[in-house]
């Protein structure tokens, strides 16, 4: 049952927010700097995260139940807070650059 419930709510919470990340992230920097402007973010993201079972933990000796429970109230809030002030690229018309394939004469 627990493997049933994990699968279920990666597929439903988890897969759908992954789905449209890299498109969102790529959209907030222009195409010259996007892979050096994403990357801080993400990988401080997944520092920060890595961490958050072991800060759980501590917080829970010293608080008990409540104190994991407001920590990630605290941490959800300033998601939303963040996601709600990104720009949105909506209207504006993405630059295409397509490159013609390289043709080289064969002498």
């Amino acid at each position: 049952m627990v493997v049933v419930a994990v699968s279920l709510s990666l597929l439903f919470s988890h897969d759908p927010i992954f789905a449209v990340e890299a498109s969102w992230f790529s959209e907030q920097f222009p195409a010259n700097v996007r892979s050096s402007g994403i990357s801080p973010g993400y990988n401080g993201a997944s520092v920060i995260a890595g961490l958050l079972p072991i800060i759980a933990t501590a917080v829970y000796g010293t608080f008990g139940w409540i104190g994991p429970a407001l920590m990630f109230s605290a941490l959800g809030a300033i998601s939303a807070c963040c996601a709600l002030s990104m720009r949105e690229t909506a209207p504006v018309v993405v630059e295409q650059h397509v490159s013609a394939p390289n043709r080289r004469s064969i002498a």
